[in-house]
């Protein structure tokens, strides 16, 4: 809890609205069977000036780092963990404008199913136990794997929830311009661009305005970091963790770039509800956090042979 200096700084949960500590306890470290692999899609200088962000798929465990892809064309991915299956969007090499999802097994490298999906629109999201394909206009939510869609209701931009799907939180109400998050009836945020539940459903990491945020749905505590610039999905592991891709300070436009435009580097920083982020992949976007249970099964896996430089779009 807060310190009697800090007490001003501090304030009550009111009503319906879950408000901001300034301080959470620490999170204790983890034994080496709970820590869990990071995923993450890794990109180069020339994707970042192609104009999407675009790359190979790596994951980081204990043990080993692994490369997933090496066709350097994966716009978004995630793994399906009980299904042991890896979900991809690609850009389609038949068609520049073009992209395609593909569902790959983890144990085989057989490529299950192929689909056409708009390369504008078209993004991957681990929630809910499974792989959600979400069309970021419309909010359509498909699961990714068996095909079967998630009812959304009404009004509603988006939903999240934890691996039973029996803890949901919701983006966006009918009639409101802004996009307030709700879970259980309680408000954690007011205009939510990007959020996550745990597979849990203890946490629930998001960002409202340029706030980086943690709920505890066990100690009814939100903590925010201020001044966060996203870049993509950020994801919330069951201890509090969360994974976020950021815009750093660094440069990445290219020498070439006539207009002289500013284009950020994208990273990927971890936070724990508490004290200062810290990188943990730079160049990176598309966070995952993954059970180490699966570190054998990804290191015995390559779905193409890693090359030695990204080919450009």
């Amino acid at each position: 809890m807060c310190h009697r200096s800090f007490v001003s700084l501090c304030l009550l949960f009111v009503a319906a609205t879950v408000t901001q500590l300034c301080e959470s306890q620490a999170v204790p470290p983890l034994r080496y069977n709970e820590q869990p692999c990071i995923g993450y899609l890794q990109s180069n200088l020339k994707k970042i000036n192609d104009g999407q962000i675009h790359g190979d798929v790596f994951i980081r465990c204990p043990k080993k780092l692994s490369q997933l892809t090496g066709s350097g064309d994966i716009l978004s991915w995630a793994i399906d963990v009980d299904r042991l299956r890896l979900v991809l969007i690609r850009l389609s090499p038949a068609d520049k404008e073009g992209a395609k999802l593909l569902i790959v097994d983890l144990r085989s490298g057989r490529v299950d199913k192929t689909a056409a999906v708009d390369v504008d629109t078209s993004n991957l999201i681990p929630t809910c136990g499974a792989v959600m394909l979400i069309d970021r206009v419309s909010g359509k939510m498909i699961d990714a794997v068996s095909g079967d869609a998630i009812e959304v209701p009404k009004g509603v931009e988006g939903i999240r929830c934890d691996d039973t799907k029996k803890i949901v939180a919701t983006q966006g109400e009918p009639f409101v311009a802004s996009r307030p998050l709700r879970m259980s009836g309680m408000k954690l945020g007011s205009d939510v661009s990007v959020f996550a539940v745990s597979p849990n459903g203890k946490y629930v990491a998001f960002i409202d305005e340029d706030q980086l945020c943690l709920f505890n749905s066990t100690t009814v505590v939100r903590s925010c970091l201020l001044g966060f610039e996203r870049s993509g999905r950020l994801v919330v592991w069951d201890n509090g963790m969360i994974l976020a891709a950021s815009l750093t300070g660094q440069d990445c436009s290219s020498p070439e770039d006539k207009l002289h435009e500013l284009r950020p580097c994208p990273a990927i920083l971890s936070w724990y509800g508490a004290g200062r982020d810290q990188m943990i992949q730079f160049m990176a976007t598309e966070p995952q956090i993954i059970p180490v249970k699966l570190e054998d099964v990804i290191g015995g896996f390559s779905f193409e042979k890693p090359r030695d430089h990204l080919p450009s779009r």
